[in-house]
């Protein structure tokens, strides 16, 4: 395959170890980016994925994590099958592609901690294009909560 041209039956897999700084917090998120030679992540950090490392509202101000394709199914098999919901566990949790930017992927996940249905939060995470080279983003990818850090 002519480099440039993207090969369509491969997609990328990873993993890949990315470190990720506090940039802000808002209501629902502690905003991390992870700035790379060739573009930068943006990761809206649900609180609630970082509730066991957080202390008292103070969030880490890094953290590091594993990105890799999903391979979890998303559809259930059957006559009439429903969706499977993306994976949110502790320091694990899944995001779907949603929307192409001009240089980078959105990932999504639509998830309430509260499972208040009326509530529910998008929390996103920007993946820079040049993250996956000539292969296809995946449809679904997993991030990994490995290590978080606090300034002394």
């Amino acid at each position: 395959m002519p480099f440039g041209f993207k090969d369509p039956t491969k997609e990328w897999e990873g993993p890949v170890a990315r470190e990720f700084h506090k940039v802000s917090t808002h209501t629902n998120t502690v905003r991390y980016d992870c700035l790379l030679d060739n573009g930068a992540y943006m990761w809206y950090v649900p609180k609630f994925l970082l509730s066991e490392v957080g202390k008292d509202n103070n969030w880490p101000d890094t953290i590091t994590v594993n990105i890799g394709k999903s391979y979890n199914t998303r559809q259930a098999l059957g006559f009439k099958p429903k969706p499977i919901p993306l994976y949110v566990g502790q320091g694990v949790c899944e995001f779907e592609f949603y929307e192409e930017k001009v240089n980078s992927f959105r990932y999504l996940i639509i998830y309430d901690a509260y499972e208040k249905p009326s509530s529910n939060q998008g929390y996103s995470l920007y993946i820079p294009k040049a993250e996956f080279g000539n292969e296809l983003k995946p449809e679904v990818i997993y991030v990994n909560l490995l290590n978080v850090s606090y300034k002394e």
